[in-house]
């Protein structure tokens, strides 16, 4: 019963409860027994993980989103963001806590010239989240933009074969890499599927199915693609030119491989399919060696 409850209890308030199920860092839950304040965190990087289900629960949250929309104009303290939003800064100072450690808000102390004491501690907007849909981001309105300057300027063909060596730099710098954090010196199948199919490419959104494997091939098929608006709309830069040369990259990366693509979503299809062959991709590499002539693959 609300009545004879002072102003500014929690009870006076409305409801911010956390969705269920959802863990919460130590410092965020309000302390009751204790007029101590809970100390102040230093703002942690975005998560990138695509699977990351604590990320995503940060805007799982009507409350929090206000508080980001509060936020979105200038940096405000917990007393400002309690007054607007008719919150008690216990509550506040809990999915604040929250939005800190996810990396979508950071801490500043505002300027306080003249004043004595401490500054209060301000809370804004962090530029740079990288969490799936916070805040919203058009790039695929800049890419678009890029291809067809480049395909106005070069052709169509001269500007497929650029993306497509681009693509393959891409490609290959990205499997050196996932080598040298790995200390790996060979590729196998078994290690693809591992280390890019199950980590590099689950990193990017890029869920997949291997079909079959050996020890020299192994037949994958991906669902996702994180180019798909602007590869629907320009699928000759995005899928036979990028896309083709990043594989080029990957393969040659990998020791010398042989990947066909079989399926592409850009062009309409349900899923990318590729097939990669071990021994093929070897065989290809020495005769070209052989005859003096650079390696050629599907979609040259």
């Amino acid at each position: 019963m609300a009545h004879g409850v002072p102003k500014g209890h929690p009870s006076r308030t409305r409801s911010a409860d956390a969705p269920a199920g959802e863990r919460l860092p130590p410092s965020s839950v309000p302390n009751r027994t204790s007029a101590a304040k809970p100390p102040l965190r230093a703002s942690a990087p975005p998560s990138t993980s695509f699977d990351d289900a604590e990320a995503f629960s940060a805007l799982a949250s009507g409350v929090r989103l206000d508080i980001l929309k509060s936020l979105s104009g200038r940096s405000k303290t917990i007393p400002e963001l309690s007054r607007e939003l008719d919150l008690h800064r216990l509550t506040l100072r809990h999915h604040l806590a929250l939005l800190l450690r996810e990396g979508l808000v950071e801490q500043v102390s505002p300027r306080h010239e003249g004043k004595a004491g401490r500054p209060p501690v301000a809370y804004k907007i962090s530029p740079r989240t990288h969490m799936a849909g916070y805040p919203p981001r058009h790039f695929e309105i800049v890419a678009e933009a890029a291809l067809t300057s480049l395909t106005d300027a070069l052709g169509e063909s001269a500007a497929r074969e650029q993306l497509r060596r681009r693509g393959k730099v891409m490609g290959k710098a990205m499997i050196d890499g996932v080598a040298a954090q790995q200390q790996l010196t060979e590729w196998t199948p078994a290690k693809f599927e591992e280390l890019v199919l199950g980590g590099l490419f689950q990193g990017f959104g890029i869920p997949n199915e291997v079909l079959s494997s050996s020890t020299d091939q192994i037949h994958y098929r991906s669902f996702g693609c994180p180019f798909l608006e602007i590869a629907e709309k320009m699928p000759t830069s995005v899928c036979d030119g990028l896309d083709e040369g990043f594989h080029d990259g990957v393969d040659e990366a990998l020791g010398g491989v042989h990947t066909t693509r079989l399926a592409c979503m850009g062009h309409g299809e349900a899923y990318c399919e590729y097939a990669m062959d071990w021994a093929k991709g070897k065989a290809t590499k020495k005769a070209a060696k052989e005859h003096g002539a650079p390696k050629t693959s599907d979609g040259a």
